[in-house]
């Protein structure tokens, strides 16, 4: 697992944004796209094209609060897959990607901010999925972030061509039978059998191009 070698300085210049410039999200989506770690922990169906991804930054259904470290670009946290529950309450996936440099201390840091941020927002139920062999995703989560593991869904999507599990994360304890329930439909919707080409195409793409993969929740962190 790779760790910040940056000094606590550092954390004093740290600052979050969530009205981040095309400039800093393309940094960041460049430096995901290029980091090989991606191919084994997120799924296969992320938009391949920066401009596919943005699409729905523009339209208000995912919300990036990008983290900066000076005048670099440090990493993004997402929320994506928002709803509201039957009383109304808001809910969100996580999805995340910190440059090399940056985890560790930084992106605790980064994450506090996130999550004070939220809650100012009056978003408190925040979910994530981890797949099971991505080990840093899953010490930084619950470690560095506080997140709670459910439990594992087998079967959630395909990663590399074909179906595998994640374990499921939830921000609030409380919220666990919430989780379980947007997960499922989550599944189902990632697994639908059409999608099941897709990867293989997704995957020949890989081959030809040298690479994209969709990301999934938490990666590379």
């Amino acid at each position: 697992m790779l760790t910040s070698t940056l000094p606590r300085t550092s954390l004093a210049a740290l600052t979050l944004t969530d009205t981040p410039t095309l400039g800093q999200l393309q940094i960041w989506w460049e430096a995901m796209q290029n980091d090989p770690t991606r191919y084994l922990v997120y799924t296969d169906f992320m938009p391949t094209e920066f401009e596919e991804f943005l699409a729905p930054v523009q339209h208000g259904d995912i919300q990036v609060h990008l983290m900066r470290v000076g005048p670099a670009v440090g990493g993004a946290f997402y929320l994506h897959d928002r709803g509201t529950d039957d009383t109304g309450a808001p809910y969100a996936w996580l999805g995340v990607y910190i440059l090399p440099l940056y985890r560790g201390p930084c992106a605790a840091r980064a994450w506090r901010l996130v999550r004070q941020a939220c809650a100012r927002k009056g978003l408190h139920r925040i979910f994530a999925a981890v797949r099971a062999q991505n080990r840093p995703a899953h010490c930084f989560i619950t470690r560095a972030m506080g997140f709670t593991r459910l439990g594992s869904y087998t079967d959630w999507s395909y990663f590399e061509g074909h179906l595998d599990r994640v374990s499921l994360y939830t921000m609030r304890r409380q919220d666990q039978s919430l989780a379980w329930v947007l997960a499922e439909q989550r599944a189902q919707q990632l697994t639908l059998p059409g999608l099941a080409l897709l990867a293989v195409v997704a995957q020949q793409e890989l081959g030809r191009i040298g690479g994209d993969i969709a990301l999934q929740d938490i990666g590379g962190v």
